[in-house]
């Protein structure tokens, strides 16, 4: 199943793997239908995505985590001044990462030539 961002994530989708804190301790079962309520849980706990049924896999989901990790600390330097745990600041991150990583993944225009 794909993990999506918890940005992208609605209520009504349905949980295909439990959701668990940084310490470990479950925050929501498998097979749970998310609600508004859980999202905000989510967000609360500061978690970054989910697994859930029944949604297309991303585009970034198929960029290796090597490249992602590449990506983020190639990113991280324009961020220095911004507040890190700040939620827009993490979505511009992840975002920029997964612009930068696109163009580095194997199969993309770069490795295949067409610019």
């Amino acid at each position: 199943m794909p993990v999506i961002p918890l940005s992208a994530a609605s209520p009504g989708a349905v949980l295909a793997a439990p959701v668990h804190d940084s310490r470990g301790r479950l925050l929501l079962p498998r097979g749970r239908e998310l609600t508004e309520r859980d999202l905000r849980l989510c967000t609360s706990f500061e978690v970054e995505s989910l697994e859930v049924e029944g949604v297309e896999e991303p585009p970034e989901a198929q960029i290796p985590q090597e490249v992602r990790e590449e990506a983020l600390d190639a990113v991280a330097g324009r961020f220095l001044l911004q507040d890190p745990d700040h939620p827009l600041t993490r979505e511009l991150r992840a975002f920029a990462a997964t612009a930068w990583a696109r163009g580095r993944a194997p199969g993309a225009a770069s490795d295949r030539g067409d610019k």
